[in-house]
């Protein structure tokens, strides 16, 4: 298992720490959906890919950005999800789900290792304690 905090910037890996990042929103959304229940609503989006200078720029994706460009959503499309969920009434029910295209989506595949271990979940608490406090 990949490690979720390394501070060795010679071994920075752009597409895998992307996954991890990805990975990593899952599980603090899962984790504070419960930690938090009963007071707030928390749920994660992906906003598909969108056309930003972030991604426009970055070396590890300018393959896929020059195939995939004229197809990448607007930053408003982006946001549509994110925008749904903290002002729509039907929205109002979710609570640790991950959503694209205002959906909920499985955060989980089977048989793809994609269940993170309470240990890494553990993990990635400190780290964030320990960056924010």
């Amino acid at each position: 298992t990949p490690s979720l905090h390394n501070k060795d910037k010679s071994q920075y890996k752009p597409l895998e720490n992307y996954c991890q990042h990805h990975r990593g929103r899952v599980m603090l959304t899962e984790h504070f959906a419960k930690t938090l229940e009963g007071e707030v609503t928390v749920n994660s989006v992906h906003p598909g890919w969108v056309d930003t200078p972030g991604l426009a720029g970055a070396k590890a994706m300018e393959g896929f950005y020059r195939v995939m460009q004229r197809w990448l959503r607007s930053e408003e499309e982006g946001a549509d999800t994110a925008l749904w969920l903290a002002i729509s009434e039907r929205a109002s029910k979710f609570t640790g789900r991950y959503f694209f295209d205002r959906w909920p989506r499985a955060t989980h595949k089977w048989f793809a290792g994609t269940k993170s271990p309470d240990e890494d979940i553990k993990r990635l608490i400190e780290i964030c304690d320990e960056a924010y406090g």
